[in-house]
């Protein structure tokens, strides 16, 4: 006899990697986070485990399959909504400061716009020089403090080393 993973082992690891997917890549994570992706993809799995034995009874297979269909996508949409309260959110106004205080050190006798990014955990800023009014830079704040130049954007027909403030 040929042994296979039940429907719900395999919605529990699904659930499991969606969850995990679908956290920020720059999100610092606590322990309850991490409990509520394993909770909410074992709750997950005992559901569809559920509907799986309904369709094998002889419940009508069209509701068993629209059961397990709205099942899935509402415990991923609550794996992924949840787990926005668990992670930790990046002040945008911390980050801004530092990188005014580096471009100070860096660059004293400059002037210089800051504007913000306006994705959520994203600790970029980008930097418009007064005499580069063409020219944006790219700055983030590396979890250790330091803060270091990620990108330019030139000018039509510029290349970045042409730029006045790259640091690359």
């Amino acid at each position: 006899m040929k042994r296979t993973r039940s429907p719900g082992a395999i919605a529990f690891l699904f659930s499991l990697a969606w969850g995990i997917i679908n956290l920020s890549p720059q999100a610092t994570l606590s322990f309850s986070a991490v409990v509520a992706v394993v909770v909410a993809s074992a709750i997950c799995g005992l559901l569809i485990q559920w509907v799986y034995r309904l369709f094998s009874s002889g419940v009508p297979k069209k509701l068993s399959l629209l059961l397990l269909c709205l099942l899935v996508f509402c415990i991923g949409a609550a794996i992924t909504l949840n787990l926005n309260r668990y992670v930790k959110k990046i002040d945008i106004t911390k980050v801004e400061q530092e990188v005014s205080i580096y471009l100070q050190q860096k660059y004293p006798q400059e002037t210089w716009k800051i504007e913000k990014h306006n994705e959520p955990n994203d600790a970029s800023i980008i930097v418009t020089f007064s005499n580069e009014p063409d020219w944006k830079y790219e700055y983030t704040q590396h979890p250790n403090g330091s803060v270091h130049q990620v990108g330019i954007y030139c000018p039509s027909g510029k290349l970045p080393e042409e730029s006045r403030h790259s640091e690359n």
